[in-house]
C-alpha cells in the first residue's frame, strides 16, 4: 500500500503557485492541486502552471457553493477547466452538480485528461446510504476518480467514510473536514482512499482540518506506513 498525498495550492498568482509547487515536490508530495478559482482574470496562465515540475497535477475551479472562490459565469468556469485539460493537466476536478456533466467529461477525456468528479457537503456527513448513492452517481457520470468530502459533526462520521471506502471499487478520495474529521483525513488512504490532501504551509490551508505535507508524512512515518 502506497499512501499518496496531494498538495493543494490556493494562491492568486502563477509566480507564487510555482514557488509553492516547488516546495511541495521537495516535501515529497505525490500530486499537486492548483486551485484556479483563486486566480482573477488575466492573472491565470494555465500553461505556465502545467510547466511547474514533473508531478501529476489536478486543475480545480471550485464553485463558491462548494467551498471555493469562483463566482463568475458557469460557462466561463468550465472553459477554464477544459483549457487546463488541453494544456496538459492530468486530472480535472469537476463538481457532480456541473451542468451537462457527461458532455463536459467527454470533452475533458478527448483533451487527454482524466475527470475527477467531486461532491462536497459543507454542513454535515450524510448517511451511508446517501454517500453510496452519491458515489454511484459519480461512477455513472464516468469519473476516473470519485471524490466525496463532507463536514464531520460527530467523531462517528469518520466510520461512515471508512465503510464507504471499503465498499467501493472505483478509485475514491473521501474524508470529512473539520476537527472531528481529522481521523478520516489522515486514515482514509489506509481504508483504500486514492489519496488525501495537505497544504505546503499552514498559511496556505485550503480547507478546515488540513495538515501540512510534512505533518502528514510525520504521522504516517510514526505509524510505520512510509
Amino acid at each position: 500500500m502506497k499512501i499518496l498525498i496531494c498538495a493543494s495550492i490556493p494562491v492568486a498568482s502563477v509566480k507564487e503557485a510555482a514557488k509553492l509547487a516547488e516546495k511541495a515536490v521537495k516535501q515529497k508530495a505525490d500530486l499537486i492541486e492548483f486551485r484556479l478559482d483563486y486566480f482573477k482574470g488575466s492573472s491565470l496562465d494555465v500553461k505556465k502552471l502545467v510547466e511547474t515540475g514533473e508531478i501529476r497535477k489536478i486543475a480545480t475551479n471550485r464553485l463558491k457553493s462548494e467551498g471555493g472562490k469562483y463566482a463568475g459565469k458557469e460557462e466561463d468556469r468550465i472553459k477554464i477547466l477544459i483549457k487546463a485539460a488541453e494544456e496538459g493537466f492530468e486530472l480535472i476536478d469537476l463538481e457532480l452538480k456541473t451542468r451537462n456533466i457527461k458532455e463536459v467529461v467527454k470533452t475533458v477525456k478527448n483533451a487527454g485528461a482524466k475527470p475527477l468528479i467531486s461532491f462536497h457537503n459543507l454542513k454535515e456527513t450524510p448517511s451511508e446510504d446517501i454517500l453510496k448513492k452519491i458515489y454511484e452517481r459519480e461512477v455513472e457520470a464516468e469519473a476516473e476518480i470519485c471524490k466525496i468530502v463532507t463536514k464531520a459533526k460527530s467523531i462517528l462520521d469518520n466510520v461512515k467514510i471508512f465503510n464507504l471506502l471499503k465498499a467501493c471499487r472505483k478509485p475514491l478520495v473521501c474524508f470529512a473536514m473539520g476537527r472531528l474529521g481529522v481521523p478520516s483525513r489522515v486514515l482514509s488512504p489506509i481504508f483504500g482512499g486514492a489519496f488525501t490532501y495537505a497544504c505546503v504551509d499552514q498559511k496556505f490551508k485550503a480547507a478546515p482540518g488540513q495538515f501540512t505535507i510534512q505533518e502528514m508524512r510525520k504521522i504516517y512515518d510514526l505509524m510505520g506506513l512510509i
